[in-house]
C-alpha cells in the first residue's frame, strides 16, 4: 500500500519513472545498443481517464516510436474518437521493491499536459488493478496494488 498527500491543489499527484517498455530494452540490448535511462514523471491519478496518456515529450526523450495507434474518446472530442500513437512502456514506482507495475504497457499520447503541471495522466487501465482511497477532508490518498505486495 502506498499513501501520498495531495498536491497543492488538492489533486491525487503522484512521481513515477517510465522507461520504454521491456521488450523495446531487450531489442536494443541484442544489438549492443544502450537504451535510454528511465524518466521521471508527474502523474495525475485520473479515475476519468480510460487510459494512460503520456505527453509527447516525454515519450521523446524515451527514444520511442508509436507501435500503433488507438482510438480516443476525450471531453472534448465528442462523439468523434481522436487517432493518437501508442507506444510500450514500463511504469514504475520509486522506492518501492518490485514496484514495477508493467512489463509492457500500451500508452497513448498526449500533446500537452502542462497545463496540469503533469506530464502522465494516470488511467482506468492501471488504476483498475489497484484500490484508490481518496481522503478530502485529509488531503491523502492510498494506492494499493495487489501485484505490489
Amino acid at each position: 500500500m502506498l499513501s501520498f498527500d495531495a498536491d497543492g491543489r488538492g489533486r491525487p499527484v503522484i512521481t513515477l519513472f517510465l522507461a520504454a517498455g521491456a521488450p523495446r530494452i531487450a531489442a536494443l540490448e541484442a544489438l549492443g545498443e544502450t537504451p535510454p535511462a528511465p524518466v521521471e514523471v508527474r502523474a495525475l491519478v485520473d479515475t476519468g481517464a480510460s487510459r494512460t496518456a503520456v505527453q509527447e515529450s516525454v515519450l521523446d526523450r524515451l527514444g520511442l516510436d508509436p507501435v500503433g495507434a488507438d482510438s480516443l474518446y476525450t471531453a472534448s472530442t465528442g462523439k468523434t474518437p481522436k487517432e493518437v500513437d501508442a507506444y510500450a512502456v514500463q511504469l514504475f514506482f520509486a522506492g518501492v521493491p518490485g514496484g514495477r507495475l508493467d512489463p509492457d504497457l500500451r500508452v497513448v499520447e498526449a500533446e500537452d499536459l502542462g497545463g496540469l503541471g503533469v506530464e502522465v495522466l494516470l488511467g482506468r487501465d492501471v488504476l483498475g488493478r489497484s484500490l484508490l482511497f481518496f481522503s478530502g477532508p485529509e488531503g491523502r490518498f492510498t494506492l494499493a496494488f495487489p501485484s505490489l505486495a
